[in-house]
């Protein structure tokens, strides 16, 4: 669309100012003020048929409450991605603190060289798949995958549902950072409750070709922030 078919868009949706972000048809928009008069912006939009995706851009007040994970690397300061004096840092206290700790029901789907399946810091984490039984060679669920019980090794000679990471140490480090244990961890992961499920699908040799997704059923995020589990 041109400028001036956003424009007259803008006009048409009600919303008060529009301003281009980046060079890839990004635009911010501002609405009223509250909450429902955002939601009707949107509805607005969607009723135009012109915009592929939008949310809403929510400012937050401060956030007071804070909690602070026992685990060392966090104590010491080592993790200070996590929280730092100079405020220039994830807040991941504060979230842990008034929004979330992770969840038992969002699984954190993990993509790379796999994971140490045995590592004291995942025991207990790694997810099960609940319709799947281990080790009998069946594809018990029918999904297209035998023994896809914590996750799927795509380059392997045959690939499998052994996604040990025996062989290069990204993906356990990832995995560390994203999943550990809390109190038996020595650093603090970004997700303090949520299951991992991993993906053996690259080595540091691969080609684009060997990315495959994931295929078994998971929802969550990729999180990457480094403590390389000790």
């Amino acid at each position: 669309m041109s400028d001036e078919e956003i424009e007259q868009l803008v006009k048409l949706s009600g919303a008060t100012e529009a301003r281009r972000v980046g060079p890839l048809g990004l635009y911010l928009l501002k609405g009223g003020e509250s909450a429902s008069a955002t939601q009707e912006l949107m509805n607005e939009l969607w009723e135009t048929k012109a915009v592929i995706d939008m949310a809403p851009n929510y400012l937050s007040g401060g956030l007071t409450v804070v909690f602070n994970p026992d685990d060392p690397h966090h104590v010491n300061g080592d993790q200070w991605h996590i929280s730092q004096p100079s405020d220039i840092d994830m807040d991941l206290p504060e979230t842990w603190g008034e929004i979330t700790r992770g969840s038992e029901e969002v699984v954190v789907a993990q993509t790379d060289t796999g994971i140490d399946v045995d590592h004291f810091e995942f025991l207990g984490r790694l997810f099960i798949n609940p319709g799947e039984i281990p080790g009998n060679s069946l594809d018990d669920d029918s999904n297209g995958y035998v023994d896809d019980v914590s996750g799927w090794n795509t380059i392997a000679d045959e690939p499998s549902g052994d996604v040990n990471d025996t062989d290069f140490g990204h993906g356990t480090w990832v995995a560390g950072s994203s999943a550990a244990v809390r109190a038996r961890s020595s650093c603090s992961a970004v997700e303090l409750t949520s299951p991992i499920l991993s993906g053996r699908s690259f080595a540091w040799w691969s080609t684009p070709a060997t990315w495959n997704a994931l295929s078994v059923r998971a929802e969550g995020p990729l999180c990457q922030h480094s403590c390389r589990p000790e």
